[in-house]
């Protein structure tokens, strides 16, 4: 019988007694602590004659670079690569974001611009007699021009005799010629007609803000054109081949007469928001804008 005659120290409790192959059972190492009756300590087992080649050999401390260097580093650089992984993840999810707002953005202004074009075709209709084009606006129930008439009739003129005024502000016409010179469909307004516009638009006192251009009037007399009308300041002529105002007045024949030799007609000018009503000689040059039958 296996005389049990060792004790062990394992986490600093003592064990045992013990035979010595219940030593090996519980793991004796060459550093386990040892002792048995009639030795003066603890000793470790590898400094006990009777233990050495029993015990199992320790196992190898692995090298510090390995244990403390390497491992971690190996860690960190997994980490590292993950979280770039997902990084780039993201970028591309953000940018295929970003473009496809930007597509899609662009998608829609180009339809809106087709759109607009198609509305603007739609907008405009071409005097027949010398294949001239026009805007036309809708404001109320009354559809306008939206430029002053450029045809080119007998009796009416360009500022100054100049065809770039013609191209700019329209021609000017005495009442006899502006009366016939609407193309078919359209007719010089009467002074009624020209009260309906001025009234629809909050009356004559404010009209003329909202009825100007808002560019091509002196002293930054523009105004804001909220109905699409862009009224220009085409100035005035007379009989005798003078003319003036261009670019300060903007002088629009009505139908309406009021005697023989005078008729009713509109302005604006450059230093006030009015739409003023008059009457003047039938002889003198003023534009014409056109309203629709």
């Amino acid at each position: 019988m296996e005389l049990k005659i060792w004790h062990i120290a394992i986490n600093n409790q003592q064990q045992g007694p013990f035979g010595m192959d219940e030593l090996l059972q519980k793991g004796l190492t060459q550093d386990t602590l040892v002792w048995k009756a009639g030795m003066p300590s603890w000793v470790k087992a590898k400094d006990v004659a009777e233990l050495v080649g029993t015990f199992k050999p320790a196992e190898p401390v692995k090298p510090m670079s390995y244990v403390e260097a390497e491992s971690p580093k190996a860690s960190g650089n997994n980490n590292f690569l993950t979280a770039g992984l997902i990084l780039l993840v993201i970028v591309v999810i953000v940018i295929a974001v970003v473009f496809g707002v930007y597509f899609v953005q662009k998608e829609k202004e180009l339809e809106q611009a087709r759109y607009r074009a198609e509305q603007d075709r739609r907008e405009q209709f071409t005097d027949g007699r010398d294949g001239k084009t026009y805007r036309k606006v809708k404001i109320g129930s009354q559809v306008w021009m939206a430029e002053n008439l450029n045809y080119d009739a007998n009796g009416s003129k360009c500022y100054d005799n100049n065809p770039e005024n013609c191209r700019k502000y329209g021609r000017l016409y005495n009442w006899e010629t502006a009366m016939k010179a609407c193309p078919g469909g359209w007719h010089l307004p009467s002074d009624a007609e020209w009260t309906t516009l001025t009234n629809y638009v909050g009356g004559a006192d404010v009209a003329g803000s909202k009825l100007k251009a808002k560019s091509g009037w002196n002293d930054n007399g523009n105004g804001t054109d909220d109905y699409g009308f862009s009224a220009l300041p085409g100035g005035r002529g007379y009989s005798d081949g003078s003319f003036i105002y261009v670019e300060s007045y903007g002088y629009w024949w009505s139908a309406s007469k009021n005697n023989a030799s005078i008729a009713y007609y509109r302005y604006m000018d450059y230093y006030n928001s009015l739409v003023s009503r008059y009457n003047i000689n039938k002889t003198h040059l003023l534009s014409v804008r056109c309203l629709q039958d």
